[in-house]
């Protein structure tokens, strides 16, 4: 049974409708905030618009357009379209699994994406953080008792990436224990530095209790479109999250499958991935003492604020919003122990990125230097 009374609202869309709340009275609102690009629909897209075929406005199969899914899965060693089930959004689509497999105890590696968090609760599953800033988090979770681990890589809310000794020591872990492991790669496009994350993941990719999670929404733009996909070998739990997704979505959207066939690795992708470095560069050259928190994927900072003497996130944040139009996610939203750290995106157009991180710069240099 879903526990309502635990459910609470996503931060980062909270403070974006604050924010627009702000807009809206005339004040100008630079948005920090959400996990979002700034780009529109690259044109290569929406130049087929216009070409889609006539089915596309109907259902469509449960399991997804199969042109889209074989071009998904010839992007990773070992998959077939069998194995690659397309869901109207990642929210959906780890829901879908954690009620497939019927596991309860979920494992989640933090700080961490905070709608692993929700869709656990959604789902009945007990959520057990594993704070992966302290020294000792590998053996913590190797004590601990779960059925399933979810990691991010490149991870939201810092942008880490987790090293080839880590994949290994994971993989060790969660076999002891005859675990599931989701690993959600949404942010796979923008992981820098020519660092190949999928190459990095072959360790895990043979695990037989594995499920990979990707989509387009960040890497084509496309968030309003709600088009994720699950990779799983397994038979018999790929039909339970088809059973689930055809009595709960019936299919993701046909339109946005239909368009993502006809052009499913635009040439735009490795413009964004360049832009959104250059913006983390920029970053630096504003904040340089932000350095020892460079993400090495993704496109946010998450910056430990005790570096200036701030202790308290949350109210940092709000008086950063409600008095300088700064929109920024406090750190608690991404797990316990981070009370102390923001999340600054950079997912903007530069101009306005530089703008919005010099007001910032001298909020910190007037109220808390």
């Amino acid at each position: 049974m879903i526990k309502i009374n635990e459910l609470v609202p996503s931060a980062s869309m909270e403070l974006t409708r604050m924010a627009k709340v702000i807009k809206d009275e005339g004040r100008k609102v630079y948005t920090l905030s959400i996990g979002d690009t700034h780009f529109s629909l690259p044109r290569s897209i929406s130049s087929k618009l216009h070409s889609l075929p006539e089915i596309s406005s109907h259902y469509g199969p449960a399991q997804g357009v199969f042109e889209l899914r074989k071009a998904m899965a010839e992007r990773y060693t070992g998959y077939e379209p069998d194995d690659v089930v397309i869901v109207p959004g990642l929210k959906q689509g780890f829901f879908y699994a954690l009620e497939a497999i019927e596991k309860k105890r979920v494992a989640v590696l933090e700080p961490s994406w905070l709608g692993y968090k929700a869709t656990c609760t959604l789902a009945g599953c007990d959520y057990i953080p594993v704070n992966t800033y302290l020294p000792n988090w590998k053996k913590t979770l190797k004590d601990i008792d779960f059925d399933v681990l979810m990691l991010c890589s490149p991870n939201n809310p810092d942008g880490g990436i987790l090293s080839k000794n880590e994949i290994l020591d994971l993989r060790e872990i969660i076999a002891s224990k005859n675990a599931w492991v989701f690993v959600d790669i949404i942010y796979e496009r923008y992981a820098y530095g020519r660092t190949n994350l999928l190459t990095r993941l072959n360790p895990l990719l043979d695990y037989t209790k594995i499920l990979i999670g990707n989509g387009f929404s960040k890497s084509h733009a496309m968030t309003g479109y709600r088009v994720g996909y699950l990779m799983i070998k397994d038979q018999n739990v790929r039909t339970n999250i088809l059973l689930i997704q055809q009595n709960l979505a019936t299919c993701a959207s046909s339109h946005a499958q239909h368009l993502l066939t006809l052009c499913p690795d635009p040439e735009e992708i490795s413009y964004f991935s360049e832009y959104y470095e250059g913006n983390r560069e920029a970053v630096l050259k504003i904040f340089p003492e932000w350095s020892k928190f460079t993400p090495k994927g993704g496109f946010y900072f998450f910056v430990d604020l005790t570096i200036y003497g701030i202790t308290d996130a949350s109210e940092f944040c709000a008086k950063a919003l409600m008095n300088d139009g700064i929109a920024m996610v406090p750190g608690s939203a991404y797990g316990t122990g981070f009370d102390n750290y923001v999340r600054v995106s950079f997912s903007l157009d530069r101009s306005e990125l530089k703008e919005a991180l010099n007001k910032l710069k001298n909020v910190i240099k007037t109220y808390y230097a």
